[in-house]
């Protein structure tokens, strides 16, 4: 019997579709701060497009009518709708977003699909973050730090013809094991909160799916893997976490280097060692 066709991670050198840093906080900004917040971020040369986010908000039921009026279903809320948020971009020929920086009024995020080294993300990041932390720090605590990395391992056949199995560990905490014993597409999702301080209820979140997809027009099988782990802070039970201006930035990339750091040590345990020294895992 011929060899299957082989998974290669979606780029030569790693496997990294996009990852995503954000940091979430416990009040909102008023429309005041948030323009504030998009003002201290300027104008960045590498992110020339901008983008105005606009909340939509739909409710449900009869409470927006007179009993008698009723209709089932959502009813838009008319009036104006209130600024969301600012969203800063780098475009790609084709319309798609390949980098972006997002300031909403809960939510400051930043997302590349043009992942090379950690150093680098994180030096692009943080010029951006640091901008506006002061206005979210004067204004709310934080509840959350999280990152989220989508990995993508590519097979130029169909699914039928591809095996993922053989990328994947067997004894991985984070696959169930009925998937090897499938013979078509499938799907794994799971999740757990742990307490590694006093101060972090952490999760961490692993989505595993093995998808039909098709590029210019051929058929071709993706072994996707998304991670994302969570720091939650100034929880009940847990410590409080309290960050001023002077000691907040450090304490943000302090956790997403801990994050991406244990990142690894997730895909580690998802990828068998062949696949892990395939896009050098451990570097």
């Amino acid at each position: 019997m011929p060899d299957q066709p082989a998974f290669e991670p979606l780029h030569q050198a790693h496997a990294i579709e996009q990852v995503a840093l954000i940091i979430n906080f416990q009040r909102p900004l008023d429309v005041r701060l948030l323009r504030a917040a998009r003002d201290a971020v300027g104008n960045p040369a590498d992110l020339p497009a901008r983008a105005e986010l606009r909340a939509y908000a739909l409710q449900v039921g009869a409470n927006m009518m007179p009993a008698a009026a009723a209709v089932s279903g959502p009813v838009v809320q008319g009036g104006p709708a209130p600024i969301a948020g600012f969203s800063f971009m780098r475009m790609r020929p084709d319309g798609s977003e390949e980098i972006e920086f997002q300031v909403n009024r809960h939510q400051i995020s930043f997302r590349t699909m043009l992942y090379t080294r950690w150093a680098k993300v994180v030096a692009q990041a943080q010029k951006l973050f640091d901008a506006v932390l002061p206005v979210f720090l004067n204004h709310s605590p934080i509840t959350a730090i999280a990152m989220n990395y989508a990995d993508k391992f590519v097979c130029l056949a169909s699914p039928g013809e591809c095996n993922a199995h053989t990328l994947l560990r067997k004894d991985s905490p984070y696959i169930a094991p009925n998937v090897f014993e499938a013979n078509d597409l499938w799907h794994c999702h799971t999740g757990a909160f742990s307490r590694p301080d006093e101060q972090t209820k952490r999760l961490i979140t692993v989505n595993v799916d093995l998808l039909a997809d098709k590029i210019e027009e051929k058929d071709r099988t993706v072994l996707s893997i998304s991670s994302i782990l969570t720091d939650g802070f100034n929880n009940p039970g847990y410590s409080p976490t309290e960050l001023t201006l002077d000691t907040g930035s450090d304490f943000v990339f302090q956790r997403f280097d801990t994050l991406h750091s244990l990142d690894k040590v997730v895909l580690g345990s998802i990828i068998t060692p062949s696949a892990a020294q395939r896009i050098a895992l451990e570097q």
